[in-house]
């Protein structure tokens, strides 16, 4: 839960590895809305960014996932040895 006023807009969730988390506006601060990744865990660990600030969060995330092999050698070895 944040502590962060949200505004009206749905909560959009997102299930990931460590419980589902929640992305949102919250009232604009000095007339900028503030962009809301509501955590599982307590208002300490919400994430609250400027527009430019997600923007470049998405960004980095999209770099980092297409830097990053779909599945590692491991991976790959466990599936040929399920496929014997």
């Amino acid at each position: 839960m944040s502590h962060q006023r949200l505004s009206e807009v749905p909560m959009i969730p997102v299930e990931t590895r460590h419980g589902d988390i929640h992305v949102t506006v919250g009232q604009p601060v000095d007339g900028f809305p503030t962009f809301v990744i509501v955590t599982a865990g307590d208002d300490s660990t919400d994430i609250h960014l400027s527009r430019a600030q997600l923007y470049q969060l998405c960004e980095a995330a999209i770099e980092v996932a297409g830097r990053t092999p779909l599945y590692t050698d491991e991976m790959a070895n466990a599936i040929r040895e399920v496929g014997r």
